[in-house]
């Protein structure tokens, strides 16, 4: 039997005697495939399996929660502890008139947003989205909206409005006298 010029033949080991060019080992034909072909075809489902979840899990186009069991586990979580000095800025914020109706305050330190759904009603919201933990930091088209996913929560309830979050927002009514503010 003779092969090409320049190349070494080899024994595919099938058993039936016949040689094989190796430039031919990249069909595997009878033969096993050997060390690089597994270490390649491993490398293609790594990359695939790292992919997928990644893609699957940016919902930011989706309008409704996902349906349970997706992976995308919701939160509920608690209110954050507000401390004197942040409850004192909320009510130096509301008697400035700082805090518009359909607008809000973002305390970042505090991890707490104060709206004003309808005039005189202050709401106090987590800015800690339920959906992965993310923090939310601004309002848009009268929603707050989690900047890592897209998910909308309705400022006088917080309510998740659009997904990925399904848990609403922990919330706390705001009340003012003076310049005193009391998150009940």
């Amino acid at each position: 039997m003779s092969s090409r010029a320049g190349s070494v033949p080899f024994d595919n080991s099938s058993g039936d005697g016949s040689r094989l060019d190796p430039s031919a080992r990249r069909s595997f034909g009878s033969r096993q495939p050997g060390r690089r072909d597994v270490l390649t075809g491993l490398g293609g489902i790594v990359v695939a399996g790292m992919t997928i979840p990644w893609v699957a899990g940016c919902g930011a186009g989706s309008d409704t929660p996902p349906p349970a069991g997706s992976g995308a586990q919701p939160t509920s979580g608690s209110f954050p502890s507000a401390d004197a000095a942040t409850i004192s800025a909320i009510g130096s914020a509301i008697s400035k008139g700082e805090i518009p109706v359909g607008g809000a305050k973002f305390f970042k330190d505090a991890g707490i947003v104060v709206t004003q759904p309808t005039q005189g009603s202050y709401v106090a919201l987590s800015t800690t989205c339920t959906h992965e933990g993310q923090t939310i930091d601004r309002v848009t088209n009268g929603q707050l909206v989690c900047p890592a996913h897209g998910s909308q929560f309705d400022p006088a309830t917080g309510a998740a409005t659009k997904g990925p979050a399904q848990a609403a927002l922990p919330t706390k009514h705001v009340t003012v006298a003076g310049d005193t503010a009391t998150l009940a």
